[in-house]
């Protein structure tokens, strides 16, 4: 239920190659709490679409990729021993904190872009990932998340039928001290 900036306009173009870093001036953005999306009608906030119909339940042809940041405060990633990240998609996604990719799901490997579909049609289902401390620093920490549609028809103009996009996330930090 978190506030994420999030960028689901404009496209088919992708925003700046830098979208994901701490760089990258995001004040354009929008920002709502999450979950994000539409289709499903379990959205908090239903995100813009490309596509005909109404907000929250649009039709025709979507764009193919959205994406997400926020801007997270770990005051002291030592007490950590690791953080697992809660991603919840539809249909596939890539994360980066600080600009550095950490993990995807339902991806093709390699380089992606904005017209590169995810592997198959998954509906809402939540991933975890481990990300190790050394991807964060102590202090203000920016976490991306690219979700991609699928199917997707060619590029550069790629869109998709996709009946519904979803995304949540949530941070855990795991206790460097438990157990010992």
């Amino acid at each position: 239920g978190s506030a994420w900036k999030y960028w689901a306009n404009s496209q088919p173009n992708a925003p700046a190659a830098s979208w994901n870093t701490v760089a990258y001036n995001d004040a354009a953005w929008t920002s709502s709490a999450t979950e994000l999306g539409y289709g499903d009608g379990d959205e908090a906030n239903c995100i813009a679409s490309g596509g005909g119909g109404t907000l929250c339940t649009p039709s025709g042809n979507k764009w193919a990729t959205y994406y997400f940041r926020k801007v997270v405060n770990v005051p002291d990633k030592s007490v950590y021993s690791n953080f697992t990240f809660n991603v919840e998609r539809d249909d596939g996604f890539v994360v980066y904190v600080n600009g550095v990719e950490v993990g995807r799901n339902n991806m093709p490997v390699g380089a992606v872009t904005y017209a590169t579909a995810a592997s198959s049609a998954i509906e809402d289902a939540v991933i975890a990932v481990t990300v190790p401390t050394s991807a964060l620093v102590n202090g203000d920490n920016t976490i991306a998340i690219e979700v991609h549609q699928s199917p997707v028809a060619g590029a550069p103009n790629a869109t998709s039928t996709s009946s519904d996009i979803s995304f949540n996330f949530q941070m855990l930090g795991n206790d460097a001290f438990s157990g010992g």
